[in-house]
């Protein structure tokens, strides 16, 4: 079934602080198309059936500053996290991850990568530029692996910051 339901547990809705006791919740093709009181809204035919009776629902959460290991995935997943901003890691080792974790060879949230950062030092996940022709370099470097984002130190002097700004526009 392509289609998800579930039933009986209390909403929380994170923008009103509202709590929608013994709600339904449709899941279809992986997104929520529907959220209401019991009966409302209807369960799609042949939906696989959830019964969240005495439960909480509310969404999933997002790390916004993380560091992703390879052990985090079970702990980020059983403490509500189902997303996180990687803020810096080994770019072919974090892609490598986010792609297990897509196709659910590894378990974890989903990874939105910002590969290594761009810096004015040498670090553990940092491109050490120096001129701002080596900071086009080093974001270019990430654009091309396909991260989400980019990350620049500030130790990486405005002009360094103007030309990686300029590669991501």
């Amino acid at each position: 079934a392509t289609a998800l339901v579930v039933r009986g547990g209390s909403v929380i809705d994170v923008r009103t602080g509202t709590v929608t006791p013994n709600a339904t919740i449709v899941i279809d093709s992986g997104r929520i198309q529907a959220v209401g009181p019991a009966g409302d809204p209807t369960s799609p035919a042949g939906a696989q059936v959830i019964d969240a009776t005495g439960k909480f629902v509310l969404p999933g959460l997002w790390d916004t500053h993380a560091h992703t290991r390879d052990f985090d995935g079970a702990l980020n997943i059983n403490h509500g996290v189902t997303s996180t901003m990687d803020m810096g890691n080994i770019l072919d080792w974090i892609l490598a991850l986010q792609e297990a974790r897509e196709k659910a060879e590894a378990f974890g949230p989903r990874i939105y990568p910002q590969g290594m950062s761009v810096a004015g030092r040498l670090g553990p996940h940092q491109w050490a530029v120096k001129t701002p022709d080596e900071a086009r370099w080093a974001a270019r470097q990430n654009i091309e692996a396909g991260v989400d984002f980019l990350k620049v130190y500030q130790d990486a002097g405005p002009d360094m910051i103007q030309a990686v700004a300029k590669e991501a526009d």
